[in-house]
């Protein structure tokens, strides 16, 4: 059973294409993903679809796969998967960034899980607020990178 997912939605005064750069940047991610203490993975594999990464939270990993990097001119969608862990079910991230001016976007991320309507009332409140205050970062640092990166 598959339950309607849970959408966030941000615009970022920043191109698509560094907005782009900055998320499938593993090892910026400890920067605006909340409660994110580190990142391992493996340095010497280029982050593509099938990349796998450990997140290290807290109290304890969410271990990520790239699922899916679909590059078009006014439109990004980039997923991963990530593998149930304590109390959080599999769930699949699907980031989409959609480009509304030369420096201008639009980001949403749905977060799509199938889990019993206990773990889905703890999963989806305790992701919200993470996810909200982890997405405000975000756009606080592509603004800011944007403001010195070349395009």
């Amino acid at each position: 059973k598959s339950s309607s997912p849970v959408i966030f939605k941000k615009g970022i005064n920043c191109s698509i294409k560094n907005v782009h750069k900055l998320l499938i940047s593993v090892n910026r991610k400890p920067e605006w993903v909340v409660g994110l203490k580190e990142v391992k993975y493996d340095e010497n594999k280029l982050e593509r679809v099938g990349t796998k990464h450990e997140c290290i939270l807290p109290l304890n990993s969410l271990y990520i796969e790239t699922a899916k990097n679909k590059v078009l001119e006014n439109e990004i969608i980039y997923a991963e998967t990530v593998d149930p862990t304590g109390i959080y079910p599999a769930f699949n991230q699907v980031f989409i960034l959609k480009k509304l001016g030369s420096n201008l976007c639009c980001l949403s991320l749905e977060i799509h899980h199938n889990s019993s309507f206990l773990q889905k009332y703890i999963f989806e409140t305790i992701m919200a607020s993470s996810t909200k205050k982890s997405l405000i970062k975000f756009k606080e640092l592509c603004e800011k990178e944007n403001l010195s990166i070349d395009d």
